[in-house]
């Protein structure tokens, strides 16, 4: 099978060298679609600095409720 998307260069590496390329080229990919920057940490906190906003992925779903504020009244229900 002859495959036509990578370059000579790349076809000529060695395996051990091409798992490196491609595990580039799939985080290159993958900051693509998510649109986050790629690089160390020191560097994207530096970008999230710069543009004033959050560039790395923040944990998933609902904030935790601690439960209700000390200021907040409580209110009772008595149905009878």
């Amino acid at each position: 099978m002859h495959c036509t998307r990578f370059p000579a260069q790349v076809k000529s590496l060695p395996i051990a060298s091409l798992k490196s390329v491609i595990r580039d080229l799939i985080a290159i990919r993958d900051c693509t679609y998510s649109g986050r920057p790629l690089g160390e940490e020191e560097f994207t906190r530096e970008l999230e600095k710069d543009a004033h906003r959050t560039l790395t992925p923040q944990k998933r779903g609902p904030k935790k409720q601690s439960g209700p504020a000390p200021q907040q009244a409580t209110l009772f229900f008595d149905p009878f």
